[in-house]
């Protein structure tokens, strides 16, 4: 028996329940506002409560962020999945924007990562866009000076 048994049956009993009313949302689905899962932690029973209570935030207009599968089968995928999120409701809620001139330049902090710098960086230097900052690609000669980040700051001025 599933320790989440009787949050499952609630759960479905709220779908069905939805369903059988015909009640249906006039948002389609990329008009649905993103939201992180309320059970994606939960230790025992993620996937299926996920699953349920997903289905029934899209009769509220919300929809469940869903990590795409090129990070769910990368070894860092926790990370990867995270950002995503992070990423994905910052694209949706976001009101803010800085122009290019006024970034402050940053070094992704995954880019010495040995198996995912490339996803890591991506995700996670677009995420600093929206927090006033550009990721800056700092030339190998620095990577070992102890000053790297100043010279790569001066680099890109």
């Amino acid at each position: 028996l599933d320790p989440e048994n009787d949050t499952l049956c609630d759960l479905d009993a709220e779908l069905q329940l939805l369903l059988s009313n015909r009640y249906t949302t006039t948002l389609s689905p990329d008009k649905l506002t993103p939201i992180i899962c309320s059970y994606k932690d939960n230790p025992t029973s993620s996937i299926p409560l996920c699953q349920l209570w997903c289905q029934i935030q899209e009769f509220e207009g919300l929809q469940c962020i869903n990590c795409p599968d090129e990070y769910i089968s990368d070894p860092e995928n926790m990370t990867l999945c995270d950002l995503n999120e992070e990423l994905q409701l910052l694209l949706a809620n976001t009101g803010v924007t800085f122009s290019p001139e006024n970034l402050k330049p940053v070094l992704c902090e995954h880019e010495d990562n040995p198996t995912s710098s490339i996803l890591l960086c991506d995700l996670w230097c677009q995420i600093q866009e929206f927090k006033g900052s550009t990721c800056i690609k700092c030339p190998e000669k620095y990577n070992s000076d102890p000053e790297n980040e100043t010279l790569c700051d001066l680099n890109e001025e």
